[in-house]
């Protein structure tokens, strides 16, 4: 139902950016202008109508969006305008100056509202564009999307890479600063805009007053790599580039400029804070070995007699496995033992003991083809060798190792050097300092509560005629 034709050049936008309307308006000579909050306009199989009040007249809410220039020439700010039309064709400039959504309104009156038919729609000729949205945009994560689970551009964070490989970027824009670490709490703060991205690839030299996360600083023009554009599709942009040789330093930089030729570009990215940079360093190609870590460095628990598993993983520069490096694991046995790890980069070591006892691992990695240097993984494992306590077992107090509520168990060490685990999910009585508690208290307690210094009491000298206790003591003096 719409005669005139008013087109918006952007439909998503950031909070303060400068929208461009063209209006195709026929013979009109004089016509209004109105930028409305979109909740008043309706669109319904093409055809538009406005809010009414129960009259069933003209009702539409102003937006906060104002006009600020007509045809070329600024006009003071206002939600409303009734210009003069010489050629057919108007050229407007809305500001959107708050998050919101709304719609321009462009009418043949002479500044009146538009009369409204029995359906809710002008009687008099007109156009309405599209809902335009107006978002707070924080700023750009630039992600490395080769290594989008470990590296994320912006927090003084630097991607390695192999010289020469194709780096692929991802630009996310985003309405509040998230975890840049973590992909999840990005995709939530992921503003769904559209526009265009700049970015520019430099050599860190060349990069003037570069803070990661703060000032972009100036991009010396001599010590560009690339520059470009890419298009954002909710929110979303992508672009890639060639890595440089070995030990060249690059610098990412992007910047949203969502509406071209207009004010908001003449602004310093800074004002807006959508801006981001991160650096990639560029690294020999082929993979060496550099960081060696035990996979897991929780104590294990052993039943005399049965088989323990500790294993060590090696990762390159670049964070990928590496295969066919010899890793010496060290117990308390008079001989070490070398493993290597396999194609997933991970060494693994199983042994068992038929004495009761605790046995601690340790490993080093020497200096060989694929390792630059020795490298000794970061802390050891403790196995611990248990045997089973028995039903009728008196434990007058031992120290406690550990205790796992789920399988119902605690690991103690009996005074003389030697590892029980008891079964607690039968007992008849749960102490804690000789006082009666509910089994639930008594599991929260290991949970929560429990000290490197608390010991087991566990009574049971006749299990037919007396209860099963299980007490737990602080012997903190």
């Amino acid at each position: 139902n719409q005669t005139f034709t008013v087109t918006a050049d952007e439909t998503q936008v950031p909070v303060g950016a400068e929208v461009d309307v063209a209006a195709s308006v026929g013979d009109a000579e004089e016509v209004t202008i109105w930028v409305l909050d979109a909740e008043d306009v309706t669109v319904t199989d093409g055809d538009v109508t406005f809010e009414a009040d129960d009259d069933g007249d003209f009702d539409a809410n102003l937006g906060t969006a104002t006009i600020t220039s007509v045809d070329g020439v600024a006009v003071p700010a206002a939600t409303s305008r009734t210009v003069d039309v010489t050629d057919g064709e108007l050229e407007l400039v809305i500001n959107a100056s708050a998050a919101e959504e709304f719609v321009v309104l462009v009418a043949e009156t002479d500044g009146t509202a538009p009369e409204l038919d029995a359906d809710g729609a002008p009687v008099e000729d007109f156009g309405v564009t599209a809902t335009i949205t107006a978002q707070d945009v924080g700023g750009i994560a630039l992600v490395d999307a080769d290594r989008a689970t470990t590296t994320v551009f912006g927090v003084e964070t630097v991607s390695l890479r192999p010289e020469g490989e194709t780096v692929n970027v991802t630009a996310i824009l985003f309405d509040a600063v998230p975890a840049l670490d973590d992909a999840d709490a990005i995709a939530e703060a992921l503003v769904p805009v559209g526009g265009e991205i700049s970015y520019v690839v430099a050599d860190d030299n060349g990069v003037g007053g570069y803070n990661p996360g703060d000032d972009p600083g100036t991009v010396v023009t001599g010590d560009v790599i690339t520059s470009g554009t890419a298009s954002v599709v909710d929110g979303v942009a992508n672009f890639s580039f060639t890595g440089g040789d070995a030990g060249d330093e690059y610098i990412v930089l992007a910047e949203w400029d969502a509406v071209e030729d207009s004010s908001y570009d003449s602004l310093s990215a800074l004002t807006f804070g959508v801006f981001d940079h991160g650096e990639i360093d560029f690294v020999d190609a082929d993979p060496i070995g550099t960081t060696a870590t035990f996979v897991d460095t929780d104590d294990q628990l052993v039943e005399v007699d049965g088989t323990a598993t500790v294993q060590v993983e090696v990762l390159d520069q670049f964070g990928n496995p590496v295969s066919g490096v010899d890793v010496e694991f060290t117990t308390d046995a008079p001989d070490d033992f070398i493993r290597s790890t396999n194609a997933s980069g991970v060494a693994s070591f199983a042994f068992s003991e038929n004495t009761n006892g605790v046995v601690n691992v340790t490993s080093d990695i020497a200096a060989e083809a694929d390792v630059t240097e020795a490298i000794t993984p970061a802390g050891s494992v403790d196995v611990y060798f248990y045997d089973e306590a028995a039903a009728d077992d008196n434990l007058a107090a031992g120290l406690i190792i550990s205790a796992d509520t789920d399988a119902e168990t605690i690991l103690v060490e009996d005074g003389g050097g030697d590892y029980l685990l008891f079964d607690y999910s039968g007992a008849d009585v749960y102490q804690i300092d000789a006082g009666n508690v509910l089994k639930a208290d008594f599991e929260t307690f290991l949970e929560d509560s429990l000290e490197a210094d608390d010991t087991l009491t566990v009574t049971n000298a006749d299990v037919d005629a007396d209860p099963t206790t299980f007490d737990i003591t602080n012997t903190t003096p």
